[in-house]
């Protein structure tokens, strides 16, 4: 019998009212967002650098296998374990 894959993905996403567009009649509010893949690290090894996919915009859309369309800004971004925590320390403190 062979043994079930399991594929953990990780997603964020922050809303900011105070930018909004009226497309097809809606009022959408600016998206920032990203998602990850844990199967596309290895977790038992040193760890080196954090691959998300980033996107900015006002229609955004992501599937299971982290796909992303938006009608902003999509990349793909590496960082740094230690930088993500300054960067999460700092925007938490920005709240």
């Amino acid at each position: 019998m062979k043994e079930p894959s399991y594929f953990e993905r990780m997603a964020f996403i922050i809303k900011i009212p105070a930018i909004t567009d009226s497309i097809n009649s809606n009022e959408l509010s600016l998206t920032v967002g990203g998602v990850r893949a844990y199967n596309q690290e290895n977790l038992y090894n040193k760890k080196t650098f954090e691959k998300f996919k980033f996107f900015v915009g006002f229609q955004n859309r992501v599937c299971c296998n982290l796909c992303v369309w938006s009608d902003g800004f999509v990349d793909a971004i590496s960082l740094h374990r230690r930088i993500r925590v300054v960067i999460l320390i700092l925007f938490w403190i920005e709240i």
